[in-house]
């Protein structure tokens, strides 16, 4: 068990939450019956518990449990104590990014698109391969084979489907070499009846150095080679996003 993960199940536990109920693909408010007031508790826990600043209005936004154990995750890295552990180097920093692009298709074509994980390794030049490992209602654990910066890497990702909110959320379980920690969304905003916004975040952070390197890179090499793929690969997407949601409506029949 990662050591957030057993943070986490430990403040659910305390705030009442019976521990054979606690899963991560539980929502914290459906399934597991946690209120408004019940999650500020919680966030005091963790708060106690793990040293680390984990913002209010963060934890506002979560909704499962396993978003609960990356934002704790992601919390103690910026804190010097990613997972659990002290990396000794007290600067590497939580990146976030986002970017976004218009499509002129609907936005039940573009989450249709992005739901289809088996379907990256086409839709994506940079993903080699996708391994489908477990899925069932509302989520996807797939194992995916990226060139990132020149450099074939593997992880583990789980996706949190919400078709009625056309949002994916993802937070990688087995990281790659580079990355000590990833995470983020897909969002699909309408824009009108057959036009979307799709955003697209990530926050990230590099390994915890080993003798001062990340994956035979200098920390400083490792934090620009990891941000310059993030940034390279996320225009690369939402426009292969693009192309092919278009590409669909242009060879859709005319209503007659």
């Amino acid at each position: 068990m990662r050591e957030a993960e057993r943070l986490v199940s430990e403040a659910l536990c305390q705030a009442g939450v019976a521990e054979e109920e606690i899963r991560p693909d539980a929502a914290l408010k459906a399934d597991l019956g946690v209120d408004s007031a019940e999650l500020v508790e919680v966030l005091a826990i963790l708060r106690r518990r793990t040293n680390a600043s984990i913002p209010a209005q963060a934890i506002k936004k979560v909704r499962t449990v396993e978003e609960l154990i990356g934002l704790v995750e992601a919390s103690r890295v910026t804190a010097g104590l990613p997972n659990g552990e002290s990396n000794g180097n007290g600067h590497r920093a939580l990146h976030h990014t986002e970017h976004a692009i218009s499509i002129e298709a609907s936005v039940d074509r573009v989450y249709g698109i992005l739901a289809d994980l088996k379907g990256y390794e086409r839709l994506f030049p940079p993903t080699q391969s996708v391994e489908i490992l477990d899925e069932g209602s509302g989520y996807q654990v797939g194992r995916l084979v990226v060139d990132v910066g020149g450099r074939l890497q593997s992880w583990v990702t789980r996706r949190e489907l919400d078709a009625q909110r056309a949002l994916i959320r993802y937070h990688q379980i087995e990281t790659a070499p580079l990355i000590g920690h990833m995470s983020g969304e897909w969002r699909c905003y309408p824009l009108g009846a057959s036009s979307t916004q799709l955003v697209l975040t990530h926050d990230f952070v590099v390994r915890e150095p080993l003798n001062g390197r990340v994956a035979g890179l200098p920390v400083e090499q490792a934090e620009e080679a990891l941000s310059g793929a993030v940034e390279r690969n996320s225009h690369a997407d939402l426009a292969a996003v693009k192309a092919e949601a278009e590409r669909i409506g242009a060879t859709m029949p005319c209503p007659i």
